[in-house]
């Protein structure tokens, strides 16, 4: 089993409105640079715009690229040194590896555009190697939240509860399919417990988490995010079997009291978004909510993945945990799972891992499990509303809901193709990419998501760019005085030398010696805050033209000219690239 040490980095502003990224603690020491490469809310929108077309699919140039960029942002300078020392601490060491923890400040608008960013890609461009892809390296968000990070390790039996939420008004989902492969993946041992809630309400998932001891929280569904107000939601399911949305802090508070809870897994689209626009709450997102009720970790998807996708990394989440990896390696060879299946995929680089302790410390040490060829005891099922109809009549049920299961009862009753399908909130009637196939949900989705970021961050810009200018003239002003009675004081200085008054003339002297120093330290200011004019002028510039692109691409009448508009403005962001692949045709793809 893999022992993480970590790499801890926080980030803050520094007084001239720089970002900073200080190594808070590695195995080489501690540190501090300059984030660099210009990465900066603007720079965010460049390397969205680059995943957000293309319904999915990702060139290996557009994921290096993006990589590389956020990689020499992070790692340069000092702690770029950090970081390649404790690779070399920790390479000659067995099953030792690297946690990169990066501490993430939600209630900074300054920062709060580093959570959108997506550093489950970073390239190393020395090696060609992505980084999370390596069972040596973890990258781990850690939101910084007002809660006690201490918890008892995880004894006896993994007690695990899946949520399964499939309103009947919603695109069906082959969720038995993932139910299976999970309970298959953890074999028959009596490592794990695994209990099954089926047509969850909110008040049945409350009291089925009351009722019992549960240590992971597993749901699979259907996701949603609203762009406008940043708010995230799970689908769960009223008392008819239909839809309802619950948002992220209404899930939060439901999973409140339940102190068991150590891991909650969202295998839904979506859930690991949250907004860094103004005046909306950047927790309010699934996946940062759950964090700050005090889940210490969550599994959660930054961008839509499909229902073989969720399916398959669940699966080889839960194996590895079975084989007796950490929660860090195990999401790793879950990323790697989906990776070879389709590397152009953006699936992969989807899951995102928040924890506010190691792995090991949330879930305990874990046995390598042994399978003991009998039926693994301990799976029941539980009702929210009325059974689905294809397990009406073969379970026999009891007062409390509960029956036993054997995997494998429900007929196979979906359509061809439906394992493509994806777990995201479809589009309303008549809105979005309908005649553009499966994926112009996630596809329309994403760019309108984009769309609001973009006008988010150009309103801040705006206000920066007024600031700037207003800080240049302030320090330029203030120089020129202090140039104008330092030149000053040199004649008087002079005119006192001239006249013979010695004394006066040293008092002027000093006097001019002081005011040029005083005018170089303000000129250094003015010349900082040009710099900085000179950023924030390029990057309204900018921002300006891809919000106009971004509009007409949305005027654009049908789907095909939207795409060849938005690939059009990833092309220039990213340097003429082309990296965008276009979107498969015939798969019908929708996203969870």
């Amino acid at each position: 089993m893999a022992h993480y040490q970590d790499f801890v980095l926080h980030f803050e502003t520094t007084a001239t409105r720089e970002f900073l990224v200080r190594v808070l603690d590695s195995p080489a020491g501690e540190g501090a640079t300059t984030l660099g490469h210009g990465i900066s809310a603007a720079e965010s929108i460049r390397i969205l715009a680059a995943l957000a077309v293309g319904a999915g699919e990702v060139s290996r140039e557009t994921m290096e690229m993006v990589g590389n960029r956020l990689f020499s942002a992070l790692f340069s300078g000092e702690v770029g040194a950090l970081f390649d020392r404790s690779l070399g601490i920790i390479s000659g060491r067995q099953d030792e590896a690297l946690r990169i923890v990066l501490r993430l400040d939600l209630s900074n608008q300054d920062l709060a555009f580093l959570y959108k960013l997506p550093w489950e890609l970073l390239h190393r461009e020395a090696t060609g190697e992505f980084l999370t892809l390596d069972r040596s390296k973890s990258v781990v968000r850690r939101l910084q939240v007002a809660r006690p990070a201490a918890w008892e390790p995880v004894s006896g039996p993994l007690r695990i509860l899946l949520v399964v939420s499939e309103p009947a008004d919603m695109p069906r989902l082959d969720l038995q399919a993932e139910r299976q492969a999970i309970e298959g993946s953890l074999g028959a041992t009596e490592e794990f417990v695994v209990s099954v809630l089926i047509g969850p309400t909110l008040e049945r998932l409350r009291e089925r988490l009351l009722a019992d001891v549960f240590h992971v929280v597993h749901f699979m569904g259907h996701g949603g995010f609203d762009v406008k107000t940043g708010e995230g939601a799970l689908m769960l399911e009223d008392s008819e079997g239909k839809a309802l949305r619950v948002g992220g802090r209404e899930i939060a508070q439901t999973l409140s009291g339940a102190e068991s809870v150590r891991l909650a897994f969202l295998n839904a689209c979506d859930t690991a978004r949250a907004t860094a626009e103004d005046k909306a709450n950047p927790f309010a997102g699934v996946a940062a909510a759950m964090v700050r009720g005090g889940v210490p970790v969550v599994v959660a998807m930054q961008f839509p993945i499909t229902d073989a996708g969720a399916a398959l990394f669940s699966a080889t989440f839960y194996r590895r945990l079975a084989l007796g990896d950490v929660i860090e390696a195990a999401v790793t060879e879950g990323r790697l799972a989906l990776y070879v299946r389709e590397a152009t995929s953006a699936e992969w680089f989807a899951p995102a891992l928040f924890a506010r302790a190691a792995g090991e410390v949330v879930l305990g040490k874990r046995r390598r499990a042994e399978a003991k060829g009998e039926a693994r005891p301990g799976i029941a099922e539980s009702y929210g509303a009325a059974p689905p109809a294809w397990e009406r009549g073969d379970l026999q049920m009891d007062d409390g809901g509960h029956a036993a299961s054997s995997v494998g009862e429900r007929p196979a009753t979906y359509d061809k193709g439906e394992a493509e399908r994806g777990r995201t909130k479809p589009p309303a009637a008549g809105k979005g990419d309908a005649d553009a196939g499966g994926g112009g949900a996630a596809a329309g989705s994403a760019f309108e998501g984009l769309q609001a970021y973009t006008a988010s961050v150009l309103r801040q810009v705006e206000i920066g760019d007024e600031e700037a200018r207003k800080e240049h003239r302030t320090w330029s002003m203030a120089s020129l005085v202090a140039a104008g009675v330092g030149f000053g004081m040199v004649i008087a200085a002079l005119v006192s030398v001239l006249l013979s008054q010695r004394e006066v003339g040293a008092v002027t002297g000093i006097a001019s010696v002081v005011s040029g120093a005083v005018s170089a330290l303000f000129f250094k200011q003015s010349q900082a805050a040009s710099a900085r004019l000179a950023r924030m002028t390029d990057d309204l510039a900018e921002l300006r033209s891809i919000s106009m692109a971004q509009h007409i691409a949305q005027t654009m009448e049908t789907a095909p000219e939207r795409d060849r508009m938005k690939a059009g403005i990833v092309e220039a962001l990213l340097g003429g690239s082309g990296g965008v692949g276009g979107r498969k045709k015939g798969r019908g793809r929708l996203s969870r």
